[in-house]
Formats: structure tokens, C-alpha cells, sequence
């Protein structure tokens, strides 16, 4: 009986031996290597990562362009290692890995740029060369296959194409306040034109209430310092029309038969043009009386000459 006890013990442990040996596995088993990965994929998403380490102060279109490079050249067939390309171990597998590098290649480099073009926008020196990468790069972005309807960045190229539209607007604005024309030899009839001059001066006003129309575009100095040019620009514009005018039509008295037809037909409509060059309308801070003093000198001295004459002329 006690023989029989031990027997079964010795086959019990036997059979605990043996599941436990069997749920280690083999030693086959135990050897095996995960499979590796790809290390041309583990690089190119290696270089993709490192875009968010770049510096948002400037711009790097180089990065995009050289791990745009690495995919495309990856992805061709270099037989006899890589008859499908190195991405993938197959066509299908090459081809999924493709679109996923270039998706994530898109995504990374898009919102680097965007973060890289607000920095612009939210500081005070808009350089120009700056501008016109941000103008190009962001429709080009928009333009990509991979910008899906729905994504977040799209609300960001539309943020900046505001900011733009917004940017012309003024910059044109301010151009046309730059070429603003006005009779070069003018007719005594002719009269500067101050309504013009006014809706000018009223879209500036309303400019800088508005913080030029947009928070970012706020921040642009130089747009800021041409703006505040215009008043000037146009009172100095003005003040060169009636100095013309002035010496175009100085001793003109001598075509009337008496001073009171040179005095209503000449003198006094032109005494109230100048004295249309005052602040009132310009509104410019701590302006100096200068040139407006210097046109009524030389009007009223040629009111003198004309006295001078027709006095002359009565003797």
C-alpha cells in the first residue's frame, strides 16, 4: 500500500513538471528575436519629430523639403535588396507607409509654420521678405491633398488670408494717399480737392479706432508710422498747390479794369483756398503756422501790387 502511495505521488509530480515546462514554451521559444523595425521608416520619423524642435523666430522650408526627399527616395524600388522600395517589405506595405510619412510629414511642418507665422504676426516688425514666404507657403498648405475639410489648420489659413486681405487694403489705401494728384498748373477756377482730402482723412481716423481692422495687423509698425504720415503728406500736397497757384497767378491785376473786380474775382476767392491749410482739417499735433504764413505773405503782397497799380492807374 505504502509502495502504491509513493508511485502516484512520483506521477503526480511528474505531470506538475511537465505543465509547468510546457507553459514555459520550448527553448526554441525563449530564443526568439522580436522582428526589427524598419530603420529607414525609424528615421524618417525621427527627422519628422525634430521639426517641433525648430525655432519659431524663423523660417526652415529646407527641413520639409529634405524629409520629402527621404520618403520619395525611400519609397522607389532599389532592387535587389529592396524591389519595393525600403518602406515596406511589400508593394501594398511600401505604399500604406508612404502616405502615413507623408501625412505626418505634412502635419508637423503645417503647424510648425503656422506657429511660425504668427510669431510674425505678434510682433511689431512685419519684415517684407517674411511676408511674402508666409503669403506663398500658407496657400500652398491649403492647396495640399493631406489638409483634410474639417482640420484645425484650416481655421488658421483662413485666419491668415484676413490678415492679408486686410494688409492690402491698407497698404493700397496708403499708396493712393501717396499719389494723391491735384492740378499741377491750375486754373484760377480750379480749387484743390478737399472732399477728397476729407474721405481720406476720415478712412485714416477710422483706421486707428478700429486697430487697422485686426488684432494682429495691429501690431505692424510700419504700417502704423504710414498711416500717421498721411495728414502731413496731404497738408504738405495742398500747401504745394496754392504756392503753384500762387505764382502762376500773381499780377494777374492787370487784366481788370478795376480793384474791386481783380479784389471779387481773384484775390478773395483764392484768400479763402488758403485759408482752407489749417489744422481744422488736418488735424496735425504741434503744427507750425509756417507755411500757411508764407502763402498769405505772398498773396497779400500781390493785393499790394494790384493796390499799387489801380492807384496809379486812377492818377
Amino acid at each position: 500500500m505504502k509502495a502504491i502511495k509513493i508511485g502516484l505521488a512520483i506521477v503526480v509530480i511528474g505531470a506538475i513538471a511537465f505543465f509547468v515546462i510546457k507553459s514555459l514554451g520550448s527553448t526554441n521559444e525563449l530564443e526568439e528575436i522580436p522582428p526589427s523595425k524598419n530603420a529607414f521608416v525609424e528615421r524618417i520619423k525621427n527627422e519628422i519629430g525634430s521639426i517641433k524642435t525648430h525655432p519659431n523666430s524663423e523660417f526652415n522650408k529646407s527641413i520639409y523639403t529634405d524629409i520629402k526627399y527621404l520618403i520619395d527616395d525611400h519609397y522607389k524600388p532599389h532592387p535587389p535588396q529592396h524591389p519595393y522600395g525600403r518602406l515596406g517589405e511589400t508593394q501594398g506595405e511600401n505604399d500604406q507607409r508612404k502616405d502615413i510619412l507623408s501625412r505626418d510629414l505634412y502635419s508637423a511642418y503645417a503647424n510648425k509654420f503656422l506657429e511660425q507665422a504668427f510669431y510674425v504676426f505678434n510682433n511689431t516688425s512685419w519684415k517684407s521678405k517674411d511676408l511674402a514666404f508666409i503669403r506663398r507657403e500658407y496657400k500652398a498648405l491649403q492647396d495640399s491633398p493631406y489638409l483634410e475639410s474639417g482640420n484645425a489648420l484650416n481655421t488658421k489659413f483662413e485666419d491668415i488670408k484676413r490678415i492679408f486681405n486686410k494688409y492690402d487694403e491698407i497698404n493700397r489705401f496708403i499708396s493712393s494717399c501717396n499719389k494723391f494728384s491735384y492740378p499741377t498748373n491750375p486754373a484760377l477756377k480750379d480749387t484743390f480737392p478737399i472732399d477728397d482730402v476729407r474721405s481720406k482723412l476720415n478712412q485714416v481716423t477710422t483706421y486707428r479706432n478700429t486697430r487697422l481692422g485686426n488684432s494682429y495687423l495691429n501690431n505692424c509698425e510700419r504700417l502704423h508710422i504710414a498711416l500717421n504720415a498721411i495728414p502731413q503728406n496731404l497738408y504738405d500736397k495742398h500747401f504745394k498747390y496754392l504756392d503753384n497757384k500762387i505764382d502762376a497767378w500773381s499780377g494777374m491785376f492787370e487784366a481788370y479794369n478795376s480793384q474791386k473786380t481783380y479784389t471779387d474775382n481773384v484775390y478773395t476767392p483764392f484768400k479763402n483756398e488758403i485759408e482752407l491749410l489749417d489744422n481744422t482739417l488736418y488735424q496735425i499735433p504741434e503744427l507750425p503756422n509756417v507755411k500757411y504764413n508764407h502763402l498769405m505773405k505772398k498773396w497779400n503782397k500781390d493785393a499790394s501790387n494790384a493796390y499799387d497799380y489801380f492807384s496809379n492807374k486812377q492818377n
